[in-house]
């Protein structure tokens, strides 16, 4: 089975958001349908379960000495966790049901890796007036002890969702939900392709209204409670972390109601985005109370191995495994067909050199990495498969050796050489064979 032929094609819908901003009220809401079954609790199937398996992967080169990281091609790992997923979330539908509803709010943090999994999903991703988010955050026993880990917690939150690429996202504001149930439960429906008619609406806003998983310190259904709730010096910190997002997303005064915001796939965020964080694919991204939160029940695979520490060079942290590592990431950057991805890993000074069958060309910095997008996105090869990926290593110089096939059966090689000194490239070679 392959996403091609997944049984749930365009059938599941994902609700994410920074916790405590409404992700359990959305899912009643879209599961008040009669269409979608809702899967009853968290999964973090994403966050706990097939973002760190994939983390033992890379999409490299095939002989790559990579410590801890298997190569594989990476539509043939998407194919494999999407056969596992929908085995995992068939056994939880319905019947009669035409779409499945599954709600974490921690998977905001890995939307890039869920849209390519599942590029045929509808993900929403709720947002929230940080303020009151992290006022009910830091009432929780088992949230953040300070505002000023609440509001950081909001921050890369909202941050991930909204700098995330799946294929077919929705944002929506709890305030919209609050203040005008009717228009924005219609609207929900019909972006999800839920048919829809009064009864059902009735229906759907009757659970709206229902009261559940309210703070146990205010159980006002509300907007602003945040006026009465936190001090000037707590507010100073919560502006201190989150200002400059709360102000992007419109937040200037309390109650103020947001918009549906629908991005076609590629589309930008609107407004600016200076102050959002551009990639957080990794669980180092996240504040330090989410990634201890996302530690929790992994295996220890990090154990000291009996009979003392192991040599430096067999470390995974060692500068060598470090090296190829980087390496890898750079050729997985390639074969992913996203030339912007390759570029940011080049120092802004790099120098980057395309040769073409004895034809040299390119520059240092800006003038480079125009040369380098201009080659990447037009060189057919790196989307062949992967026949030939010799690695030679010369810490801080790697050389790759790959050949292609492609699908009219030719094959192509190429020859890569970098120099990265600490993860970053600062000079680059393509030889094109």
């Amino acid at each position: 089975m392959s996403r091609a032929d997944s049984p749930l094609a365009g059938r599941m819908i994902f609700n994410v958001g920074a916790r405590r901003s409404g992700t359990f009220w959305l899912q009643r809401i879209v599961g008040a349908h009669p269409d979608v079954a809702a899967i009853a609790t968290e999964s973090h199937l994403f966050s706990h379960g097939v973002a760190p398996l994939f983390e033992r992967f890379h999409h490299g080169a095939r002989s790559s000495p990579q410590l801890g990281a298997l190569h594989v091609d990476r539509g043939v790992l998407l194919d494999a966790a999407r056969d596992f997923c929908d085995r995992v979330f068939s056994e939880l539908s319905e019947p009669g049901a035409r779409f499945l509803a599954e709600r974490t709010p921690l998977h905001v943090y890995h939307l890039e890796l869920m849209g390519a999994i599942y590029p045929d999903a509808s993900f929403v991703h709720i947002i929230r007036d940080g303020r009151d988010v992290a006022r009910s955050l830091v009432k929780q026993p088992w949230g953040p002890k300070t505002i000023a880990e609440a509001a950081e917690e909001w921050r890369s939150s909202v941050a991930a969702g909204r700098a995330a690429r799946p294929p077919r996202l929705l944002e929506i504001r709890y305030e919209d939900l609050l203040e005008r149930p009717r228009e924005s439960a219609r609207d929900l429906y019909e972006w999800l392709g839920l048919a829809l008619d009064e009864a059902t609406l009735d229906r759907a806003l009757d659970e709206a209204k229902t009261s559940a998983n309210l703070d146990p310190s205010d159980r006002r259904i509300q907007t602003a409670k945040w006026r009465s709730a936190l001090s000037v010096a707590e507010l100073q910190e919560l502006e201190r972390v989150a200002g400059p997002l709360l102000a992007e997303l419109g937040y200037a005064e309390a109650g103020s109601a947001g918009r549906f915001l629908t991005r076609a796939p590629g589309e930008s965020s609107p407004r600016n985005r200076s102050a959002i964080r551009p990639r957080l694919a990794s669980a180092r991204a996240m504040p330090r109370r989410a990634r201890g939160l996302l530690n929790q029940g992994l295996p220890r695979a990090r154990r000291r191995l009996r009979g003392g520490s192991p040599p430096p060079s067999a470390r995974p942290d060692h500068p060598i495994h470090e090296g190829h590592a980087a390496f890898d990431q750079l050729l997985g950057h390639l074969h992913s067909g996203q030339p912007a991805d390759v570029a940011e890993m080049l120092e802004e000074r790099a120098s980057v050199s395309i040769v073409d069958r004895g034809k040299p060309r390119g520059g240092r910095g800006r003038a480079g990495r125009d040369v380098l997008l201009e080659e990447l996105r037009s060189d057919r090869a790196f989307s062949g498969r992967q026949v030939r990926g010799d690695v030679h290593s010369g810490m801080p110089v790697f050389t790759a050796v790959l050949e292609y096939e492609l699908e009219d059966g030719s094959r192509e090689g190429r020859v890569i050489v970098a120099r990265l000194p600490a993860g970053r490239v600062e000079s680059l070679a393509l030889y094109r064979l």
